[in-house]
């Protein structure tokens, strides 16, 4: 199974230096955030030639809320989602992740989002993008939006520490509602009181119970770590060695399970 880590894990060292840490650490792929200062070509460029993946692009958060929202904040969402998907595109990243909303009581449910999805969708199609749902603390909302719109590039990304600790469901989790729809998922840890990003097997979370659930609807990887230090310093290496062998270990529930 290929390994995949979050490049943005730490600031600590400069992103050139990162890359090539994850790439000694036998690492198979990258995947990263929307850059609005066009460093993300450079980025990408040298990622692929030491021989790592990049498997997907995450897209801006701020004022996702607004997607449901009529309003100049909800056109520059949108806006924003798009000039991600063409960034992608550019780059040749397959999939991009998007949130569709944030917090516990978004703006209510309504058609505004669906029209701006399937606007979003189109530019998609059009260059060769999938977009990739995060499951976040209001599972209707993403609900809403599957059980209207249907459309080839429509996908799910599953992040673990969300239903961990903002849904609290990741022991029952209904994997088999979103399974045609899973590319791409985003695994970290915590003690489910809020979203710490710690590495697997640093938490609570029952991974076995994950990867049988994974196994299951046949999702078989890339296991993607969206790991994050808060610490200003510390010693990388052994934080990336770290990093590595909890995705061996979650590699081996498969054989387990």
């Amino acid at each position: 199974m290929k390994h995949h880590i979050y490049l943005e894990y730490s600031k600590q060292s400069d992103v050139f230096t990162r890359l090539d840490l994850i790439k000694k650490h036998q690492f198979d792929g990258i995947f990263i955030k929307i850059d609005e200062n066009d460093k993300n070509e450079q980025i990408v460029n040298y990622a692929r030639t030491i021989g790592l993946d990049v498997e997907a692009m995450h897209l801006a958060v701020t004022n996702c809320n607004h997607l449901w929202i009529d309003d100049e904040l909800g056109n520059d969402y949108v806006n924003g989602v798009i000039a991600g998907v063409e960034q992608a595109s550019k780059l040749d990243i397959p999939i991009v992740v998007m949130h569709i909303s944030s917090g516990n009581n978004p703006p209510a449910i309504n058609p505004i989002a669906l029209e701006r999805v399937e606007k979003i969708l189109s530019i998609c199609e059009k260059n060769n993008v999938y977009l990739a749902l995060e499951n976040l603390r209001r599972l209707d909302y993403l609900d809403y939006i599957y059980g209207n719109i249907n459309h080839p590039y429509l996908k799910f990304c599953f992040d673990s520490g969300h239903a961990n600790a903002f849904t609290k469901n990741i022991e029952s989790f209904d994997f088999a509602k979103y399974q045609d729809k899973l590319v791409c998922i985003h695994l970290s840890d915590n003690h489910g009181d809020y979203d710490e990003h710690l590495i697997p097997t640093h938490g609570n979370i029952n991974w076995l119970n994950i990867i049988k659930k994974f196994k299951k609807i046949g999702f078989f990887g890339p296991l993607t770590l969206e790991a994050v230090t808060k610490e200003n310093s510390f010693d990388e290496e052994l934080y990336l060695q770290e990093a590595k062998k909890a995705l061996l270990y979650l590699e081996s529930l498969y054989q387990e399970g």
